[in-house]
């Protein structure tokens, strides 16, 4: 099931919804955390009406996740220009996850621009980048197409660039979509 199957089939709660995490979202004993954190954006956005874009996300994984979740919501704080929404990811085992929403208009006096920052300069094009293969990875990857980013080398540099994208984002908000991805990658020392 992708996640837009999951979230049509999930049932309304109180402050939230209940969903079912399927086999093919799982990570070892535990649901994918992109999955996991993306539900919980979902009950953030779908509690407060007119938000303004997404700035900020502070993610804390507490515990394993599988089977029927509950995913709930509450506000924080609406301010003029932000809005801060706590989210809640819960299953018979208890809490496991945690988050912190950060909702806000643009900022005019901004100098950071993180558009500005370049590729690498070895960076293979999306369409010349070769595949991984199907069978590496996670429960959780072929819900992804993951491409190297870089050409293979010996070196044993604690880098990885791989192209990454959700195969299923069919009416799925970009957001909910790059916080469902943000957590594919693994960690940069596993080379």
């Amino acid at each position: 099931m992708s996640l837009p199957q999951v979230l049509a089939a999930a049932r309304l709660i109180e402050s939230g919804f209940s969903a079912l995490v399927p086999d093919n979202w799982m990570q070892g004993r535990t649901a994918y955390g992109g999955f996991s954190a993306a539900l919980a954006l979902v009950a953030a956005q779908r509690l407060v009406p007119d938000l303004p874009p997404l700035r900020s996300a502070t993610v804390n994984f507490v515990g394993p996740l599988a089977g029927e979740v509950a995913v709930r919501a509450r506000l924080l704080r609406r301010g003029r220009n932000a809005t801060w929404i706590s989210a809640e990811v819960t299953s018979e085992a208890g809490v496991g996850l945690t988050a912190t929403f950060v909702f806000m208009g643009p900022v005019e006096a901004s100098a950071l621009h993180l558009h500005d920052v370049p590729l690498p300069k070895d960076v293979v094009p999306l369409d010349q980048a070769m595949p991984l293969p199907d069978r590496a990875g996670p429960s959780f990857a072929p819900n992804l197409e993951r491409r190297f980013g870089l050409p293979q080398s010996d070196d044993r540099r604690p880098e990885i660039c791989w192209w990454e994208r959700i195969r299923d984002v069919e009416g799925l908000d970009p957001m909910v979509a790059l916080i469902l991805l943000a957590d594919a990658l693994p960690p940069g020392v596993m080379p």
